[in-house]
C-alpha cells in the first residue's frame, strides 16, 4: 500500500512537469491573431510653396519699376511732341507762312470762364484753369500766337469751360456749367498771313434761353503777309 501511494505521487509530478514545460500550441493559420496591414497609399502631390514676404516685395518692386518706366516714356513723348511743335511753328523762314491767333471772350457777365484749352495739331498752345473765373473772364482779347508756321494743313481745337454767375432774375445760372468745344482746319500757304480769332459769344437774342446761348465761332482771314488787300476772308461757325 505504501509503495502504491509513492507511485501515484511520482506519476502526478511527471504530469505536472509535462504540462508546465510543453510549448504553447501553434496559432491556427485560418484565424490570424492580428489584422493584415493596410495597402500603402499613393504619395500626395507636392504642394506649391507659399510665396515669401521677400518674393512678394520683389514682385511689387518690379511692377512699380514698370509703371515708372511707362510714365517716363509718356513724359519723353510729350516733350518730343512739344519740341516738334516749336520747330514746326518757329522753324519757317521769314518768307514762309505766318499765323496770328487771338482768343476773344464776348460772353456777358452771367458767364465766368474757368478753363481754356487751345491745341494746334494736337499739341497744347494755351492751357489754364481758374476755378473762380476772376482771372480768365476779364481777358476779353488775348493774343496766343503771332509768328511763322510751317506750311501745309493745320487743325486748331478750342475747348472752353464756363460756369454760371447768375444774379437777379438769372440766379438759377449759378448751378450751370458749359463745356464748349470746336475746331477749325486751315492751310498755311507760302507768303500768306492767316489770322484766326477764336470767339466765345452768346448766340440768339433776348428770347433765347440763357442756357442755350454759349457758343464758339472762328473768324478766319487769309491775306498777303505784306499787309496788302486780303485775297480771301471768311467766317466759319
Amino acid at each position: 500500500m505504501r509503495n502504491f501511494v509513492l507511485l501515484l505521487s511520482v506519476v502526478a509530478a511527471s504530469l505536472t512537469w509535462a504540462q508546465e514545460g510543453a510549448p504553447p500550441p501553434p496559432a491556427s493559420a485560418e484565424s490570424p491573431s492580428t489584422a493584415p496591414a493596410a495597402a500603402p497609399s499613393a504619395p500626395a502631390a507636392p504642394s506649391a510653396p507659399a510665396a515669401t514676404a521677400e518674393e512678394e516685395y520683389g514682385l511689387r518692386m518690379k511692377q512699380l519699376e514698370s509703371s515708372i518706366a511707362e510714365l517716363k516714356e509718356q513724359i519723353f513723348r510729350s516733350k518730343a511732341k512739344l519740341t516738334l511743335l516749336t520747330e514746326q511753328v518757329q522753324g519757317g523762314s521769314t518768307s514762309g507762312s505766318r499765323l496770328v491767333l487771338t482768343h476773344k471772350n464776348q460772353m456777358g457777365g452771367n458767364f465766368l470762364l474757368v478753363e481754356v484749352d487751345y491745341f494746334l495739331d494736337g499739341s497744347p498752345l494755351w492751357q489754364e484753369v481758374d476755378e473762380t473765373g476772376r482771372k480768365l473772364t476779364p481777358k476779353k482779347e488775348h493774343l496766343l500766337w503771332d509768328g511763322n508756321i510751317v506750311e501745309g494743313p493745320h487743325t486748331l481745337t478750342v475747348e472752353l469751360k464756363y460756369k454760371g454767375n447768375g444774379t437777379g432774375a438769372f440766379q438759377y445760372l449759378a448751378g450751370y456749367q458749359w463745356k464748349l468745344k470746336d475746331a477749325i482746319t486751315f492751310t498755311a500757304e507760302p507768303g500768306k498771313l492767316v489770322v484766326i480769332d477764336a470767339v466765345a459769344f452768346e448766340q440768339g437774342n433776348f428770347t433765347t434761353e440763357m442756357t442755350e446761348r454759349p457758343r464758339i465761332r472762328f473768324d478766319k482771314n487769309v491775306k498777303q503777309d505784306s499787309a496788302s488787300k486780303p485775297t480771301s476772308g471768311e467766317t466759319t461757325k
